[in-house]
């Protein structure tokens, strides 16, 4: 998926954007909104913003970040993985675990959230 393994902002907000307006539900291995919510948050937490559900190109200003806009090496996320809550949420909602690796020690780091969908 483009917005999880690209690092460049821009890329990833138009990558974003299109995969919600795009994607088919027939054609696709995850669910629509399950897999646009993770991805949205993957996206927030490399780049240290906070995202709305409309997603407005030009509300972020990408020309003044470091290394030609891409996601220094400890903010990316390494790995992930979800599950179901124990119990029913309203909203519905995703256990997710994300995967930072801290540079100083090389330690996998656990960030766990609930994402909802």
């Amino acid at each position: 998926m483009v917005v999880i393994r690209c690092r460049h902002l821009r890329l990833r907000l138009e990558a974003l954007r299109l995969m919600k307006k795009l994607m088919q539900p027939e054609r696709n291995i995850w669910e629509r909104n399950l897999a646009w919510s993770i991805a949205k948050r993957v996206v927030e937490i490399e780049h240290n913003i906070g995202l709305g559900d409309i997603i407005e190109l030009d509300a972020f200003d990408t020309s003044d970040e470091g290394s030609g806009g891409f996601v220094p090496e400890d903010r990316r996320i390494v790995a992930m993985n979800f599950r179901e809550p124990p119990e029913a949420t309203i909203p519905p909602r995703k256990k997710v675990h994300f995967y930072l690796k801290n540079q100083k020690t090389g330690e996998i780091m656990k960030r766990e959230e609930h994402v909802a969908v």
